[in-house]
């Protein structure tokens, strides 16, 4: 998942405009480091084009207006500035999103336990009325449930799960429970 393109999506949704509104790769590169600060210099050696942004010392070549001077400033930009927001939670959030590192950005995974996220996810359970997040409602034998059947509750599984098991019961291995393991069933997927 692309967690940089998630931050500047949420924040646009906030505010109703791009947080990096440039016109050219330059302007763009600018608002980034005024907003998210310097590039590490192991990401600018990286760059394909560091030579026409950055000078040999690191120091960034900079849009320079000939009446008002320089006009973005790495790190002269604060995020609650741009999405002006009082949610502390979902600032931190987009933060985390924007980290300009990508090596230092925060994954998907831990994306999904932030606390601006796990609030939502709660609230969204409470609205209906369904206080258990890792359990679905499924209806025992195809019936339509009445008002005094009970109902089945199953954990959720992630996709790869629910479609190796379904291999597996086609093979005659139903009973052997599988556990979670991206990279076995990988390699299971591969084989089939």
């Amino acid at each position: 998942m692309d967690i940089w393109s998630l931050g500047c999506i949420l924040a646009e949704l906030y505010t109703g405009e791009p947080i990096f509104p440039g016109n050219n790769e330059q302007e763009q590169l600018e608002l980034v480091m005024e907003l998210c600060g310097m590039p590490p210099e192991s990401m600018i050696d990286k760059s394909r084009k560091k030579d026409h942004y950055f000078d040999t010392d690191y120091s960034p070549f900079l849009i320079e207006d000939e009446e008002m001077g320089i006009l973005r400033i790495p790190s002269s930009r604060r995020l609650k500035d741009s999405v002006q927001c009082e949610d502390d939670e979902f600032l931190d959030f987009i933060r985390k999103c924007l980290e300009i590192d990508p090596e230092t950005r925060f994954s998907a995974s831990e994306a999904i336990e932030h606390p601006w996220v796990k609030a939502a996810l709660h609230d969204q359970m409470v609205k209906s009325n369904d206080f258990e997040p890792r359990l679905i409602v499924k209806q025992k034998n195809g019936k339509r449930m009445g008002q005094d059947e009970s109902v089945e509750k199953k954990p959720l599984q992630p996709q790869i799960i629910r479609d190796t098991n379904r291999e597996r019961e086609m093979h005659g291995a139903k009973d052997q429970p599988l556990e979670f393991s991206p990279e076995r069933d990988m390699q299971v997927l591969r084989k089939i």
